[in-house]
């Protein structure tokens, strides 16, 4: 099982994992494995969980409990259970709990901490998730880990910003005051005026070496010099490239966006978003290095 775990052989590993725990169910190095097996099943090759089915959770948690309970000192154990969580958006305080245990067994582990922000995020407590993450930016002892948290402050200012902006939102004075009850057709326009307005207001802005364009990602290829993205605008296609998906901004406006469709291979279906990218000398090859994909809805416009 452990051969074919390092040859990402995830399919072929379960099985064997699976009757390890069976022989011998007292070991709890078998059961994490069989349990980052499972959760590998929701993952793109690049570690982008795509979500977890109801079964398929149950099965890496009661794994992940008997790890624990036979060596609580193995911090990855906690690690990986709250990772579940994170992914599901569910038992959030528990998952902060292993965590917290996680990180007094590897205090030194600056990547338990910055799923600790995460979490935070996810029950939108901005100044936890944001003190978090940026302790981790100024100590961080790599650009990737470092990069991985200025991503993630990014994330949290522009999450907290969109809801303080929608929570905030009222129609401007001339467009409500009438003597008539407003009509589900003028409704349904200040609606979509708010959440126009509101978009444009909080979504990432463009340095001056940089461009912003609306298009459609119908497809993400993974090569060997890095990423690929191929971007419908109007009736051109844009390609552009990143070294990994580390180092790109992701913030999604769109409610519904489908879970776990970003990674490598052909999209199921192209996605609406506002592409900022460094355009690159050399045209012929590439349009530029892309800096962030911000999916919105597909009435969204840009407003002068």
């Amino acid at each position: 099982g452990l051969v074919k775990m390092r040859q990402n052989k995830f399919e072929e590993a379960k099985k064997y994992l699976e009757k390890a725990v069976k022989l011998d169910d007292k070991n709890y190095l078998a059961h994490y494995q069989y349990a980052y097996v499972l959760s590998r099943e929701g993952m793109t090759e690049y570690g982008f969980a795509s979500g977890y089915e109801v079964e398929q959770t149950r099965k890496m948690r009661e794994s992940l409990k008997k790890a624990i309970a036979l060596n609580p000192n193995f911090a990855e154990s906690y690690n990986l259970y709250a990772f579940i969580s994170y992914v599901r958006n569910e038992e959030i305080d528990e998952a902060i709990g292993y965590l917290a245990k996680a990180i007094k067994l590897a205090p030194g582990n600056q990547w338990y901490l910055m799923r600790v922000a995460e979490l935070y995020l996810r029950k939108e407590d901005f100044s936890n998730a944001r003190k978090i993450a940026q302790k981790v930016f100024q100590t961080a002892p790599d650009d990737r880990l470092r990069l991985y948290a200025s991503n993630t402050i990014n994330q949290i200012n522009s999450y907290q910003a969109q809801l303080e902006n929608i929570k905030n939102f009222r129609p401007r004075q001339e467009t409500y005051v009438t003597d008539k009850p407003l009509t589900e057709e003028e409704i349904a326009r200040l609606n979509e005026q708010a959440m126009l307005e509101g978009i444009n207001q909080i979504l990432r802005k463009p340095k001056s070496d940089e461009k912003r364009v609306l298009g459609y990602l119908s497809k993400i290829e993974c090569v060997s010099k890095g990423i690929e993205y191929s971007i419908k605008v109007d009736n051109q296609l844009l390609k552009l490239e990143s070294e990994d998906f580390n180092s790109l901004f992701l913030m999604s406006y769109a409610q519904d966006m489908p879970s776990g469709e970003f990674g490598c291979g052909t999209l199921k279906k192209e996605m609406f978003a506002v592409i900022t990218f460094r355009p690159t000398a050399n045209a012929k090859t590439k349009a530029g290095d892309i800096i962030s994909i911000e999916f919105v809805p597909k009435n969204f416009k840009f407003l002068k």
